[in-house]
């Protein structure tokens, strides 16, 4: 049986007003991972939300820090478990 895509969605504040979607990087234990929605939230006005896809390499890594910057500015670092 082949495992699915896991999506990860991240909520912050001041996100939306990026340059472009090129312009935010998520970093996961120092990989990138693909962002693929930075935008508004569908219901939460004053939300901003990054939508990534986890590589099926990083499947297992435990503890990781994520880091995001966007036009340059890096928020503050989360801490995932990835099994």
């Amino acid at each position: 049986m082949r495992a699915g895509i896991v999506y990860v969605s991240l909520y912050g504040t001041g996100i939306r007003g990026r340059q472009s979607l090129e312009s935010v990087a998520v970093t996961i234990g120092g990989n990138l991972a693909p962002v693929l929605y930075v935008g508004p939230h569908s219901v939460l006005a004053s939300v901003d939300q990054v939508d990534i896809a986890l590589p099926s390499s990083m499947r297992g890594m435990g503890e990781s820090d994520l880091a995001l910057v966007a036009d340059g500015y890096q928020a503050n670092a989360v801490r995932l478990n990835i099994q």
